[in-house]
């Protein structure tokens, strides 16, 4: 829909109470503002295994799955995708990820 700011906005009216679903990527340029949660794909594993294909710049939220429930919290990791054959002997068609550091966890204060 044409917006009031000269703007395309899709499901302008909440008419898609469930959002909207991108398939097959997305590409944006001139930057991205995000107004709301932003999501980015869990992926539940034992021993934090990470997956083997990505492309550099994915982010993914990793849970250890194998863990007591009690410690949830504190085995949750933020990862991005810096490529492939960093390092690896030739053949090996892994990508590499690297964890991104944070805080200690904090409990939220408003509704």
């Amino acid at each position: 829909m044409h917006d009031e700011t000269d703007g395309l906005t899709v499901n302008f009216a909440g008419d898609y109470p469930s959002g909207v679903t991108i398939q097959g990527g997305a590409r944006v340029e001139g930057g991205l503002t995000v107004v709301g949660p932003l999501r980015l794909r869990q992926v539940a594993s034992a021993g934090n295994a990470l997956p083997r294909t990505g492309k550099i710049g994915d982010l993914i939220v990793v849970q250890n799955d194998t863990i007591d429930p009690s410690a949830l919290l504190s085995d949750i990791s933020l990862w991005i995708c810096i490529g492939k054959t960093i390092g690896l002997p030739e053949g090996n068609d892994a990508v590499w990820w690297q964890r991104i550091s944070v805080g200690e966890p904090v409990a939220g204060t408003r509704d």
